[in-house]
């Protein structure tokens, strides 16, 4: 045995279990140096997976920065007495400020790839920076990665015909408290939330039974405090003037009542300051395919009637989206 150990002792002679017994300053640096370059390359090897297993520090530094950001708008985000509700409503207040209208290329910008907080980032540059522009399905999932950010269970919802003739409409649903938990709609297109006649959110379900009872009359909407949102164009509209939004001809974004003197030129285009917080505007444009499709199946041919038919749950932080789906047109039809 003894005879075994000495052999051994003798492999790593002159090794780093041999300097260890023999130390010299030579000796030291040298394992000082080893040390440094070891922890270099498990640091380095840490950093690469970081878009993979690990952590993303340049994402996570970056989303900070923009939560900074909008906080220093939104100081009362930081307010401990405010409601889920009054926070979501905050930030869907931004969402529609900062996110740019027309036609919609928000497709082109949302990578599947990424991760939701890479995706937010990159999205909060290309609005800002004029890139991107969206219509409601941009906005519904732009507003969810914003309430992701804050930590929001959030997903944005279709519904409606999605026949040739038909119509949609994209929503947010987000979760939160309000004495129990509830799916409340956030509408970032139009700045608006859903509520009862006392102001209080009213969940995607609650909206349903009422629809599928004819009470209508009993949804209303919260609008939010920001007026405007750009919108951007080739060519400078003729009549971008502040209008009645009904004798505006319909299917265009000048249906929209302009905010008068915000037309801004951006390189070739020109972005015009529209106030979306219209309560019809959105029914008038839809009416004739809403008559076509709502009074055939016997309901009023008004726009909230589309939550009763769900078409898809798409970009969020939903665990899991298609049994949530089901669950909703499920629901839907009872």
């Amino acid at each position: 045995m003894k005879k075994h150990l000495a052999e051994v002792r003798k492999i790593f002679a002159g090794h780093i279990c041999g300097h260890l017994r023999r130390r010299t300053p030579q000796v030291d640096k040298k394992v000082y140096r080893l040390c440094v370059v070891i922890v270099l390359i498990l640091c380095l090897g840490g950093c690469l997976g970081c878009g993979a297993g690990g952590r993303d520090f340049v994402t996570e530094r970056q989303v900070a920065t923009i939560k900074e950001g909008i906080i220093q708008e939104y100081p009362a985000l930081l307010d401990k007495s405010l409601s889920d509700f009054e926070k979501t409503n905050l930030l869907r207040d931004w969402a529609y400020a900062n996110s740019v209208g027309g036609g919609s290329t928000f497709d082109e910008h949302y990578d599947w790839s990424r991760s939701l907080a890479q995706n937010f980032v990159t999205l909060t540059k290309d609005f800002q920076d004029l890139n991107l522009s969206a219509l409601c399905g941009g906005f519904a999932a732009y507003c969810a990665l914003v309430y992701d950010a804050f930590g929001y269970e959030a997903i944005s919802f279709d519904s409606g015909f999605a026949d040739n003739n038909g119509a949609t409409h994209v929503v947010t649903l987000c979760k939160i408290w309000d004495g129990e938990e509830k799916w409340i709609l956030q509408d970032p297109t139009f700045n608006r939330a859903y509520v009862d006649a006392d102001g209080v959110p009213l969940d995607i379900y609650e909206i349903m039974t009422l629809l599928k009872n004819g009470q209508d009359s009993q949804i209303h909407y919260s609008f939010g405090s920001t007026a405007g949102r750009y919108c951007l164009y080739n060519s400078l509209p003729s009549n971008a003037v502040l209008e009645d939004p009904t004798t505006i001809s319909p299917g265009t974004l000048d249906y929209y009542p302009c905010l008068l003197g915000e037309v801004k030129e951006f390189g070739e285009r020109y972005g015009i300051l529209y106030d979306m917080r219209q309560p019809d505007v959105f029914q008038i444009q839809i009416q004739d395919t809403l008559e076509n499709h709502l009074s055939a199946l016997g309901y009023p041919p008004k726009a909230d009637y589309l939550y009763l038919f769900p078409l898809g749950l798409y970009i969020g932080n939903v665990s899991d989206p298609t049994t949530m789906l089901e669950e909703l047109q499920a629901f839907a039809v009872e």
